[in-house]
């Protein structure tokens, strides 16, 4: 299938790549979106008007967000792939792990590797939202994606989804050779509340050395005490737009309106009383910095964590850990699952292609 946008409009997009500056570090921003104060893409745009009304009359409950996930995005592959799922179990739970790669070139020894857990908020999402974009990135880097479809809270607390993920990770050791992975390449990816996970995945794992970390909209902290400070005039936009716009921000959100009730609903799912909030397996933000492998970063402009990962890629630097960070301007957190309606999904893909081929 196409996508309902133009090839120039993706090239457009490419292009408009320029460089800012936040917490004293240059970052590269992608925008479709012209004038000074900015605001939303036009796609996106459409998209939070004919879904204002039911997000604002959302309940914050488990089956409502659980519900109300996912986008139906296109599937944008032009070469036959093949569809594996692989059964695995950790303690009393059992979960599935879906893998893309291209049937050709039949004599292909060793490919990249990257293992991916979808986000949710910990308690909701699935693997389904990303496939279409992972299966597009399998094809055009020729890899072999493993998309985990992790137990989710209430039902599995912390750390049973990272355990499984370390599970599937002693399965493609034994097992590397069927799906003709290279062991010297495999990366970990996430979004959201997943790359929290594959962050905390990275920290525990011992049986393979990961290359590097592919993360979209990291969500680094599951507590309010932060290094840095949280300011809502850090988000430039039209006065126009402002009820499509600030309910958005709420995900990351910790200034005196923080304490909100989606932040206080997750850490009351994902964590038990014994857990603290500030440890690194659980707040990443906290981890010894230097110990994380070079990284490849996406944000959204109008991302309530917004500030909150791009003060993590400044720390990283500073840390001498190589980080590439790209902030796609106009569109809100969760735009990935959206290929083929939204060109920064499909951008973000090359992005990932010519990140994992670079030495």
């Amino acid at each position: 299938m196409k996508s309902n946008y133009s090839l120039s409009l993706l090239n457009k997009l490419e292009k408009s790549r320029k460089v800012v500056k936040v917490f004293d570090t240059s970052i590269f921003v992608k925008s479709l979106v012209k004038g000074k104060k900015g605001g939303l893409d036009q796609r996106e745009f459409e998209l939070s008007k004919k879904t204002l009304k039911d997000r604002l009359a959302q309940k914050v409950d488990v089956e409502t967000i659980r519900n109300s996930q996912g986008f139906p995005s296109i599937n944008l592959n032009t070469v036959e792939m093949i569809t594996d799922c692989i059964y695995l179990s950790y303690e009393k739970f059992t979960f599935k792990v879906w893998v893309y790669y291209p049937r050709k070139p039949f004599d292909m020894v060793k490919r990249k590797a990257i293992i991916y857990i979808h986000g949710g908020s910990f308690f909701a999402g699935s693997p389904f939202e990303q496939e279409n974009m992972l299966k597009l990135l399998s094809e055009r880097g020729n890899c072999v994606i493993f998309n985990v479809d992790i137990s989710l809270a209430p039902e599995a607390r912390f750390p049973i989804a990272i355990n499984e993920v370390l599970t599937l990770i002693s399965y493609i050791k034994k097992n590397y050779k069927q799906y003709k992975v290279d062991l010297d390449n495999i990366f970990i990816s996430g979004d959201s509340s997943g790359a929290n996970q594959a962050l905390a995945v990275y920290q525990l794992t011992k049986e393979i050395k990961v290359k590097g970390m592919i993360l979209y909209y990291p969500s680094l902290a599951l507590t309010f005490d932060l290094p840095y400070k949280w300011n809502e005039n850090d988000y430039v936009f039209p006065e126009k737009q402002r009820e499509y716009i600030i309910p958005r921000l709420i995900l990351g959100r910790s200034d005196e309106k923080g304490m909100n009730s989606l932040v206080s609903l997750i850490m009351s799912i994902y964590l038990s009383d014994k857990d603290n909030p500030k440890d690194p397996l659980l707040s990443p933000l906290f981890y010894d910095l230097k110990k994380y492998p070079k990284m490849l970063i996406f944000g959204a402009e109008y991302d309530g964590l917004r500030i909150q990962y791009e003060y993590f890629v400044s720390a990283l630097r500073e840390n001498k850990v190589k980080v590439d960070y790209i902030r796609y301007n106009g569109v809100h957190h969760g735009f990935n699952n959206k290929l083929g309606f939204f060109p920064q999904v499909e951008d973000s893909v090359n992005e990932i292609v010519k990140y994992i081929n670079r030495d």
